[in-house]
């Protein structure tokens, strides 16, 4: 039934257009995506990151980051986020990071690898500016860097 639902979302998730990311991720409905984003089973958490692939996307950039290269992104296309953005992401940032963090110690799956790989890159492409650089290089860092 989750799964069902999920899936539902996910056909939302894909016919909606996000302005800003605070109205796409309300606490509501952002702090359950994040407790599923942690689950063990690998088909639900898949389904959650193309949830939040969907509704991060605004520059049609995850065709572009599905295939994972050393190679610069030369069709990527990026703007400055907004304010509301760049405070979303002061004050989301951090748990949904820890989620993508936890999804990748969760599985050795490819596929499961793969989407959680996808979602931290769209993040990072759709809201990186001067303001929240050091959130992202945290991330990326991991926290073995600060130890």
């Amino acid at each position: 039934m989750q799964n069902i639902l999920l899936k539902s979302l996910l056909k939302v998730g894909t016919q909606y257009r996000t302005v800003a990311f605070d109205k796409a991720f309300p606490a509501s409905f952002l702090q359950p995506l994040l407790k599923m984003a942690r689950t063990p089973h690998d088909p639900t958490r898949i389904i959650v990151m193309q949830i939040f692939q969907a509704l991060l996307d605004r520059h049609q950039n995850q065709g572009v980051l599905t295939n994972i290269t050393t190679q610069p992104y030369s069709a990527m296309s990026q703007e400055t986020p907004s304010r509301s953005d760049i405070l979303f992401v002061h004050k989301n940032g951090p748990n949904i990071m820890q989620a993508l963090i936890d999804g990748f110690v969760l599985s050795d799956k490819i596929e499961s690898l793969a989407s959680t790989y996808n979602t931290a890159a769209l993040l990072v492409v759709e809201l990186a500016c001067h303001e929240t650089i050091q959130e992202f290089l945290l991330f990326i860092l991991g926290p073995t860097c600060c130890t």
